[in-house]
């Protein structure tokens, strides 16, 4: 159970390492597709789902869906769709869209579309689904108008506009298919939302996206833009040294050096919400040292959390002492930092009791030496880490 454990600290923030052909022409031009290659393809490229993935899914659904609501860079909820909003009591949450805005083919956005997309969450088929539509299962929705939604919680809940960022759907084209069936199987053909791209082709080995006619703000400078899917990340790098795509949306740490002393590439580095960490089972009965919480603070002073970052991810992340990245909103910089510092671990483990009586080189404690067993993801990077 998750109240079980307790992290003994975030390692690292990951940062993203995306890598790019340079063009031979500087000055941006119109037209031209961009292709970049992922490891993996698409499951479902429904917005329900996108939200908890990684790679091309999410990446796929940022461009061909929108939400009332969506992340800033600082992870601020911010109006998307929706072009104000207010809150009653903390459980009364009225959204006014914005005016003229239309789904990718033509048909104007209204309220009807976004009952439509949160009724689905709620519908009784998908009761065995865990994940988001638990969460929508008892709001209560209300068209007021044709711009105007109300959605009413039971009580309150803090986060609730985080889940407004979903994907809405448009009722025309989907309200005739069960819940069930469009929420747990790949939307056929191309998908349609209100986002800035829609997808023109899709097949096993590619997706083709063009600008959609009918987004706000500027158009792109690209005619379209394809994802290519190889079966690892050792064919994408292939493939991109043949030339087949101009990009990959990730590199790892051990091709970095050598991909930045290339000529014909250029690196971009961002970085991004997740991060790696070791949680602690305080309730393991084997390990039961782990509820001294100064054996858990030397922990954190034992790891050097910088040469980890230096040697495993070629400088590619940084320490995080919270689960929010210092960009992030919510970020304090109040909280404890525990740098590497060996000396101060030494003290913690020797005010706990754990000391090398028979001077074998580990730290024991009522004639039983200080070892537990880790699990990891089995892969050579978080096998360094």
């Amino acid at each position: 159970m998750l109240i079980a454990l307790t992290g003994i600290g975030i390692l690292v923030v990951i940062l993203g390492f995306a890598t790019y052909t340079i063009p031979t022409v500087l000055v941006p031009d119109r037209g031209g597709v961009f292709r970049e290659g992922v490891a993996g393809a698409p499951q479902y490229l429904h917005p329900v789902w996108c939200q908890n993935s990684s790679g091309v899914d999410s990446d796929l659904c940022a461009l061909v869906y929108r939400g009332l609501m969506r992340l800033d860079r600082e992870g601020r909820v911010v109006p998307d769709l929706a072009q104000s909003w207010d809150v009653s009591n903390g459980r009364v949450y009225r959204f006014q869209l914005k005016p003229n805005q239309f789904w990718q083919d033509g048909r104007p956005i209204t309220a009807d579309d976004v009952v439509f997309s949160y009724s689905v969450l709620q519908d009784p088929s998908l009761a065995d689904i865990p994940g988001l539509p638990s969460l929508w299962r008892n709001v209560t929705i209300e068209r007021l108008d044709d711009l105007t939604v109300q959605l009413t919680l039971p009580q309150p809940f803090a986060p609730f506009l985080d889940l407004t960022t979903v994907g809405l759907l448009p009722a025309h084209i989907y309200r005739d298919i069960p819940a069930k069936d469009l929420v747990t199987r790949p939307l056929d053909g191309g998908p349609i939302g209100a986002g800035p791209m829609r997808i023109t082709e899709k097949s096993a080995d590619h997706v083709r996206l063009e600008p959609s006619a009918f987004s706000p703000g500027a158009a792109p400078y690209i005619s379209a833009m394809e994802f290519r899917f190889y079966p690892d990340y050792a064919s994408v790098v292939a493939g991109f040294d043949a030339q087949e795509i101009d990009g990959l949306s990730s590199i790892l740490p051990p091709d970095i050096k050598s991909t930045a002393g290339r000529d014909d590439v250029q690196l971009f580095s961002s970085v991004e919400s997740g991060y790696e960490n070791v949680l602690l089972n305080v309730n393991n009965p084997n390990a039961p040292f782990f509820q001294d919480a100064r054996l858990r603070q030397g922990l954190l002073y034992a790891i050097d959390r910088e040469a980890l970052i230096r040697d495993a991810l070629a400088g590619q992340g940084v320490v995080a002492n919270s689960l929010f990245a210092p960009e992030h909103w919510a970020y304090s910089d109040a909280v404890p930092a525990y740098g590497y510092d060996s000396a101060q671990a030494a003290q913690l483990f020797d005010a706990a009791g754990w000391v090398d009586s028979d001077g074998d080189g580990v730290r024991d404690k009522d004639g039983k030496p200080f070892a537990f067993i880790m699990l990891v993801k089995d892969d050579n990077l978080h096998r360094q880490i």
